[in-house]
């Protein structure tokens, strides 16, 4: 049976960050709440048992359950819980950017003072930062337990790493992190084709219901798929240039595109692309210029321009017709004008004949009346 499972250095996790940042003035004023190991078993009620043989589709299974219960257990200015405590610093950095995961250290059995002779207020603040880190340090302990037993549970005892002291399976001294680490590199990694089909996402174009945030989403995803496949890892490059490729093919974000090309070169970061986009969507939604239905986005913007464009020619085509109607209209009036105009002289024509013919005989008449 395989008690020993072999890792390549890629995929090592490496040691955890131990160096302990300063407490913040917000830190020091917020209250760590106690979890208790009741508490976390209904934060973490357990995991699928695997099968044996192992297979790949349940060993990933494991890793997204045991994510998923591990955002679940808080961790002050950590939204995402205690994910770094299980998976490597390169893959928490997907997680959150810039605020990299420290596994918290107990404090010691008193708290540390700022010199040998300290005043009230001294002593109540390193008090504070003492509890503080006490209380840290215990959720993330009680966590680690909880953890460890829901896998020991859901791995079958051949597939365990190591022995106990009395010659039973164990994962030894090995860490929750170490323990995913080898079951996703030995058993977990993925096929040539699922290797494909993960990075075509970074390819497909955006779909009508996606924002930039479940656009992000969705690059975190196929980064933590790769993640785990060694040579196959993606790189925040990559994923920089695809998701301004795809931003670029909106027009509504043309302004902030603009700023985003203004950028040295040294600052166009996958970081800073996340928050440079999801500043201007924000913007954009705030001065309603984000429908629900198009978003701006690919085949649906491209859809609207089209119909308006057929709109406006339609309605170029219907002006010309009235103004070809208008000019007929206009040419059947003068002609009748015309024609009137016509039969209005021929009438005066013949009134001055009659008038000139009734003159003549009332000069006739005349002449006759007085005779010889």
């Amino acid at each position: 049976r395989p008690v020993a499972l072999s890792i390549s250095p890629a995929q090592r996790p490496g040691p955890p960050l131990t160096q302990q940042l300063p407490l913040t003035t917000h830190q020091r004023a917020t209250m760590i709440i106690a979890i208790t190991a009741p508490e976390m078993e209904r934060l973490i009620p357990g995991f699928d048992r695997l099968p044996s043989p192992l297979t790949s589709k349940a060993v990933r299974k494991l890793l997204t359950q045991a994510i998923n219960a591990s955002k679940a257990v808080p961790r002050h200015n950590h939204n995402s819980g205690h994910v770094g405590a299980i998976v490597t610093a390169e893959q928490y950095e997907i997680y959150s950017p810039g605020n990299p995961w420290i596994d918290p250290i107990h404090p010691g059995m008193s708290p540390t003072f700022p010199n040998n002779f300290p005043n009230e207020i001294e002593k109540a603040a390193a008090k504070s930062e003492y509890d503080w880190r006490l209380t840290e340090w215990s959720n993330h302990d009680v966590y680690k337990k909880r953890m460890r037993q829901c896998l020991d549970a859901a791995v079958p005892d051949e597939y365990k790493f190591t022995e106990d002291p009395i010659g039973g399976p164990s994962f030894g001294n090995i860490s929750n992190r170490d323990i995913i680490a080898r079951l996703i590199g030995t058993y977990g990694r993925l096929t040539p084709k699922e290797i494909e089909e993960n990075e075509k996402e970074l390819l497909t174009p955006l779909k009508p219901d996606e924002t930039v945030e479940t656009l992000i989403c969705r690059y975190k995803k196929v980064k933590m798929t790769a993640s785990w496949n060694g040579a196959h890892r993606i790189a925040n490059r990559r994923l920089t240039n695809s998701f301004i490729a795809h931003l670029e093919e909106l027009p509504k974000f043309n302004k902030a595109m603009g700023d985003w090309h203004d950028l040295p070169e040294a600052q166009q970061t996958w970081a800073k692309a996340q928050a440079h986009f999801k500043e201007a969507s924000q913007k954009l939604q705030r001065h309603g210029q984000q429908t629900a239905d198009a978003h701006g986005f690919g085949n649906a913007y491209n859809a609207t321009q089209v119909d308006d464009d057929n709109s406006i020619a339609s309605t170029i085509a219907d002006m010309n017709i009235k103004h070809a109607e208008t000019l007929e209209a206009f040419s059947e009036l003068s002609q009748s004008n015309h024609a009137t105009q016509s039969k209005n002289l021929a009438l005066e024509n013949e009134v001055a004949t009659l008038k000139a013919q009734l003159q003549q005989l009332q000069i006739h008449s005349a002449n006759a009346s007085m005779g010889p």
